[in-house]
Protein backbone atom coordinates (compact mmCIF):
# COMPACT_ATOMS: atom_id res chain seq x y z
CA UNK A 1 0.00 0.00 0.00
CA UNK A 2 2.80 2.40 0.85
CA UNK A 3 4.42 1.75 -2.52
CA UNK A 4 1.11 2.33 -4.30
CA UNK A 5 0.56 5.59 -2.39
CA UNK A 6 3.96 6.85 -3.46
CA UNK A 7 3.25 5.89 -7.06
CA UNK A 8 -0.07 7.74 -6.99
CA UNK A 9 1.61 10.83 -5.59
CA UNK A 10 4.28 10.75 -8.29
CA UNK A 11 1.63 10.30 -10.99
CA UNK A 12 -0.40 13.19 -9.58
CA UNK A 13 2.64 15.47 -9.55
CA UNK A 14 3.44 14.56 -13.14
CA UNK A 15 -0.16 15.18 -14.16
CA UNK A 16 -0.11 18.63 -12.58
CA UNK A 17 3.19 19.49 -14.26
CA UNK A 18 2.10 18.36 -17.72
CA UNK A 19 -1.64 19.06 -17.81
CA UNK A 20 -2.46 21.82 -15.34
CA UNK A 21 0.62 24.05 -15.24
CA UNK A 22 0.79 25.22 -18.83
CA UNK A 23 3.56 27.62 -19.85
CA UNK A 24 1.00 30.44 -20.08
CA UNK A 25 -0.21 29.72 -16.57
CA UNK A 26 3.34 29.63 -15.18
CA UNK A 27 4.16 32.94 -16.86
CA UNK A 28 0.96 34.51 -15.51
CA UNK A 29 1.71 33.21 -12.02
CA UNK A 30 5.24 34.62 -12.07
CA UNK A 31 3.99 38.00 -13.30
CA UNK A 32 1.32 37.98 -10.60
CA UNK A 33 3.86 37.15 -7.89
CA UNK A 34 6.36 39.72 -9.17
CA UNK A 35 3.89 42.56 -9.70
CA UNK A 36 1.81 42.14 -6.55
CA UNK A 37 3.38 39.97 -3.86
CA UNK A 38 7.15 40.46 -4.03
CA UNK A 39 7.10 44.23 -4.19
CA UNK A 40 8.05 46.19 -1.11
CA UNK A 41 4.96 47.98 0.19
CA UNK A 42 4.74 51.65 1.16
CA UNK A 43 4.75 50.55 4.81
CA UNK A 44 8.02 48.67 4.20
CA UNK A 45 9.66 51.79 2.79
CA UNK A 46 8.27 53.87 5.66
CA UNK A 47 9.65 51.46 8.27
CA UNK A 48 12.95 51.25 6.37
CA UNK A 49 13.22 55.04 6.67
CA UNK A 50 11.91 55.53 10.20
CA UNK A 51 12.98 52.34 11.99
CA UNK A 52 15.81 50.90 9.86
CA UNK A 53 17.31 48.57 12.45
CA UNK A 54 13.96 47.08 13.47
CA UNK A 55 12.96 46.64 9.82
CA UNK A 56 16.25 44.94 8.93
CA UNK A 57 16.04 42.59 11.91
CA UNK A 58 12.43 41.73 11.10
CA UNK A 59 13.27 41.00 7.45
CA UNK A 60 16.24 38.86 8.46
CA UNK A 61 14.29 36.77 10.95
CA UNK A 62 10.84 36.32 9.44
CA UNK A 63 9.73 32.76 8.73
CA UNK A 64 7.90 32.37 5.44
CA UNK A 65 4.66 31.18 7.07
CA UNK A 66 3.96 34.52 8.75
CA UNK A 67 4.18 37.08 5.96
CA UNK A 68 2.61 37.25 2.52
CA UNK A 69 5.79 38.32 0.72
CA UNK A 70 7.75 35.49 2.30
CA UNK A 71 5.03 33.00 1.34
CA UNK A 72 5.16 34.29 -2.24
CA UNK A 73 8.95 33.86 -2.26
CA UNK A 74 8.58 30.28 -1.07
CA UNK A 75 5.92 29.52 -3.69
CA UNK A 76 8.04 31.03 -6.45
CA UNK A 77 10.99 28.86 -5.43
CA UNK A 78 8.77 25.77 -5.75
CA UNK A 79 7.77 26.86 -9.25
CA UNK A 80 11.37 27.54 -10.24
CA UNK A 81 12.44 24.06 -9.14
CA UNK A 82 9.72 22.19 -11.03
CA UNK A 83 9.76 24.35 -14.17
CA UNK A 84 13.38 25.43 -14.21
CA UNK A 85 13.92 25.33 -17.98
CA UNK A 86 11.07 27.70 -18.81
CA UNK A 87 11.60 29.93 -15.77
CA UNK A 88 15.31 30.28 -16.53
CA UNK A 89 14.57 31.78 -19.96
CA UNK A 90 11.80 33.94 -18.52
CA UNK A 91 13.96 35.38 -15.73
CA UNK A 92 16.96 36.10 -17.95
CA UNK A 93 14.66 37.91 -20.36
CA UNK A 94 13.37 40.03 -17.46
CA UNK A 95 16.91 40.85 -16.35
CA UNK A 96 17.94 41.88 -19.88
CA UNK A 97 15.02 44.33 -20.04
CA UNK A 98 15.57 45.92 -16.63
CA UNK A 99 17.18 49.07 -18.01
CA UNK A 100 14.56 49.95 -20.59
CA UNK A 101 13.62 53.03 -18.56
CA UNK A 102 9.97 52.00 -18.29
CA UNK A 103 10.17 50.32 -14.88
CA UNK A 104 10.00 52.02 -11.50
CA UNK A 105 12.46 51.22 -8.72
CA UNK A 106 10.09 48.97 -6.76
CA UNK A 107 9.30 46.86 -9.83
CA UNK A 108 13.00 46.51 -10.66
CA UNK A 109 13.63 45.34 -7.11
CA UNK A 110 10.90 42.68 -7.33
CA UNK A 111 12.30 41.40 -10.65
CA UNK A 112 15.76 41.16 -9.13
CA UNK A 113 14.23 39.26 -6.23
CA UNK A 114 13.05 36.44 -8.51
CA UNK A 115 16.61 36.12 -9.81
CA UNK A 116 17.79 36.00 -6.20
CA UNK A 117 15.34 33.20 -5.43
CA UNK A 118 16.26 31.11 -8.49
CA UNK A 119 19.83 30.11 -7.65
CA UNK A 120 19.02 26.40 -7.29
CA UNK A 121 17.15 26.16 -10.58
CA UNK A 122 18.84 28.44 -13.15
CA UNK A 123 22.50 28.35 -12.10
CA UNK A 124 23.39 25.98 -14.94
CA UNK A 125 21.91 28.26 -17.57
CA UNK A 126 23.58 31.53 -16.60
CA UNK A 127 27.09 32.68 -15.80
CA UNK A 128 26.56 34.20 -12.36
CA UNK A 129 30.19 35.26 -11.95
CA UNK A 130 30.02 37.29 -15.14
CA UNK A 131 26.59 38.73 -14.33
CA UNK A 132 27.72 39.82 -10.90
CA UNK A 133 30.91 41.53 -12.09
CA UNK A 134 29.58 43.05 -15.30
CA UNK A 135 26.01 43.89 -14.34
CA UNK A 136 24.84 43.62 -10.72
CA UNK A 137 27.75 45.27 -8.88
CA UNK A 138 28.17 48.10 -11.47
CA UNK A 139 24.43 48.75 -11.29
CA UNK A 140 24.55 48.95 -7.51
CA UNK A 141 27.47 51.37 -7.56
CA UNK A 142 26.30 53.60 -10.42
CA UNK A 143 22.72 54.41 -9.45
CA UNK A 144 22.13 58.03 -8.47
CA UNK A 145 18.44 58.10 -7.56
CA UNK A 146 18.12 57.83 -3.79
CA UNK A 147 15.37 55.17 -3.63
CA UNK A 148 16.71 53.15 -6.56
CA UNK A 149 20.22 53.31 -5.13
CA UNK A 150 19.43 51.84 -1.75
CA UNK A 151 17.03 49.26 -3.17
CA UNK A 152 19.54 47.84 -5.65
CA UNK A 153 22.44 47.92 -3.19
CA UNK A 154 20.42 45.91 -0.70
CA UNK A 155 19.13 43.55 -3.37
CA UNK A 156 22.56 42.77 -4.83
CA UNK A 157 23.72 41.82 -1.33
CA UNK A 158 20.72 39.49 -0.98
CA UNK A 159 21.44 37.99 -4.39
CA UNK A 160 25.00 37.22 -3.28
CA UNK A 161 23.64 35.58 -0.12
CA UNK A 162 21.42 33.22 -2.10
CA UNK A 163 23.94 32.46 -4.85
CA UNK A 164 26.90 31.66 -2.60
CA UNK A 165 26.18 27.94 -3.03
CA UNK A 166 26.86 28.40 -6.73
CA UNK A 167 30.54 28.15 -7.62
CA UNK A 168 31.92 31.68 -7.24
CA UNK A 169 35.41 32.15 -8.59
CA UNK A 170 38.14 33.37 -6.16
CA UNK A 171 38.72 36.56 -8.15
CA UNK A 172 34.99 37.29 -8.03
CA UNK A 173 34.98 36.82 -4.25
CA UNK A 174 37.67 39.49 -4.01
CA UNK A 175 35.44 41.86 -6.01
CA UNK A 176 32.60 41.07 -3.62
CA UNK A 177 34.81 42.00 -0.66
CA UNK A 178 35.59 45.33 -2.36
CA UNK A 179 31.90 45.92 -3.05
CA UNK A 180 30.85 45.18 0.53
CA UNK A 181 33.58 47.41 1.92
CA UNK A 182 32.33 50.24 -0.30
CA UNK A 183 28.79 49.81 1.00
CA UNK A 184 29.74 49.73 4.67
CA UNK A 185 32.16 52.67 4.40
CA UNK A 186 30.22 55.23 2.33
CA UNK A 187 28.51 57.77 4.62
CA UNK A 188 25.52 58.19 2.28
CA UNK A 189 24.48 54.56 2.69
CA UNK A 190 21.80 54.13 5.33
CA UNK A 191 21.63 51.59 8.13
CA UNK A 192 19.63 49.01 6.16
CA UNK A 193 22.17 48.99 3.33
CA UNK A 194 25.09 48.79 5.75
CA UNK A 195 23.52 46.05 7.89
CA UNK A 196 22.65 44.05 4.77
CA UNK A 197 26.23 44.35 3.54
CA UNK A 198 27.41 43.14 6.97
CA UNK A 199 25.01 40.22 6.69
CA UNK A 200 26.49 39.31 3.30
CA UNK A 201 30.01 39.62 4.68
CA UNK A 202 29.08 37.17 7.44
CA UNK A 203 27.73 34.74 4.81
CA UNK A 204 31.02 35.07 2.92
CA UNK A 205 33.14 34.47 6.04
CA UNK A 206 31.08 31.43 7.07
CA UNK A 207 31.12 29.88 3.59
CA UNK A 208 33.05 26.64 3.02
CA UNK A 209 34.95 28.27 0.15
CA UNK A 210 36.23 31.15 2.31
CA UNK A 211 39.98 31.74 1.95
CA UNK A 212 41.72 33.77 4.64
CA UNK A 213 44.45 34.92 2.28
CA UNK A 214 41.95 36.52 -0.11
CA UNK A 215 40.24 38.42 2.70
CA UNK A 216 43.37 39.47 4.60
CA UNK A 217 43.89 42.78 2.65
CA UNK A 218 40.39 43.86 3.66
CA UNK A 219 40.48 43.03 7.38
CA UNK A 220 41.72 46.33 8.80
CA UNK A 221 39.36 48.53 6.79
CA UNK A 222 36.41 46.26 7.52
CA UNK A 223 37.08 46.27 11.26
CA UNK A 224 37.43 50.07 11.20
CA UNK A 225 34.11 50.63 9.45
CA UNK A 226 32.25 47.89 11.32
CA UNK A 227 33.22 49.63 14.55
CA UNK A 228 31.87 52.89 13.14
CA UNK A 229 28.60 51.19 12.20
CA UNK A 230 28.47 49.57 15.64
CA UNK A 231 28.80 52.97 17.27
CA UNK A 232 25.83 54.26 15.26
CA UNK A 233 23.48 51.39 16.10
CA UNK A 234 20.74 51.66 18.71
CA UNK A 235 19.22 48.20 19.16
CA UNK A 236 20.91 45.41 21.08
CA UNK A 237 20.00 42.91 18.35
CA UNK A 238 21.79 44.92 15.65
CA UNK A 239 24.83 45.42 17.83
CA UNK A 240 25.09 41.70 18.65
CA UNK A 241 24.68 40.86 14.96
CA UNK A 242 27.53 43.20 14.01
CA UNK A 243 29.78 41.95 16.81
CA UNK A 244 29.15 38.35 15.74
CA UNK A 245 30.30 39.22 12.24
CA UNK A 246 33.46 40.84 13.60
CA UNK A 247 34.24 37.81 15.74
Amino acid sequence: KQKNDRLEIEQSIELLKTSFFSLDLIENLINLITNWYLKLRPVDLENWENEPEDWFNEEASLDWEFQIRKCAENYFQDLSIHFSEFISQFIMSKIENLNTGQLDSITKDSILSIFELSSNSISKSCNFNQLLIEYFIPQALSTDNSLNSKLIKRRVCLIINEWLDVKIEPNVRIEIYKFLLTLVSEPENDKVVKLTSIQTLKYMLDDWEFRKGDFRPFIDENVKHLLMVLDSLETIESKIFTLNTMS
